[in-house]
């Protein structure tokens, strides 16, 4: 037997069953609408979690409202996430200039290094397009409590009070 493409698992789900995981989409998907205009990254992540978790259960259109509520509140997050940033930004320290562009987050095991971490954080990379310079810092300002950095970054320092730097 030849197989032509990827393995495709059908899960057939009936009556009650069937009912319950109706009931939590739709719970899922008035809390979500419920919280779709905060500003608080957190509540929204863990509305569009729990409504992709239950759009998935519940084996939803790849059309319906509900998974396009997924995606609104993705677009979302990453708006609040990414005008938070643009806020704390402040002129590149080694030209002046104030022209960026932003990476998307990535992790260290993304990246080709000789050592490979099995979790790290989302980092995000910062480039000065006038002279090139590159910063990375960390996406998720919670990560800086939830992951072991001592063993990503085992050397401290700590600048001089001067004002100039890539963020305030």
């Amino acid at each position: 037997m030849r197989e032509d493409g990827p393995r495709v698992t059908v899960r057939l789900v009936f009556g009650k069953k069937k009912r319950e995981l109706a009931a939590r989409l739709a719970n899922a998907f008035a809390n979500a609408r419920a919280v779709a205009d905060s500003g608080d990254v957190a509540v929204l992540r863990r509305a569009r979690d729990k409504l992709h978790e239950a759009v998935r259960d519940a084996d939803a259109s790849s059309e319906s409202e509900e998974l396009e509520l997924v995606m609104v509140l993705g677009r979302r997050i990453t708006e609040l996430r990414e005008a938070t940033i643009a806020d704390r930004l402040r002129p590149c320290a080694h030209c002046g200039s104030r022209d960026f562009r932003l990476s998307e987050e990535f992790a260290i095991d993304q990246l080709d290094l000789p050592t490979r971490y099995e979790t790290s954080p989302k980092l995000r990379l910062l480039l000065c397009l006038s002279c090139g310079a590159l910063a990375m810092f960390l996406a998720r300002h919670e990560d800086i409590e939830s992951f072991d950095l001592q063993r990503l970054f085992p050397t401290k320092l700590r600048a001089r009070e001067e004002p100039r730097g890539p963020f305030r």
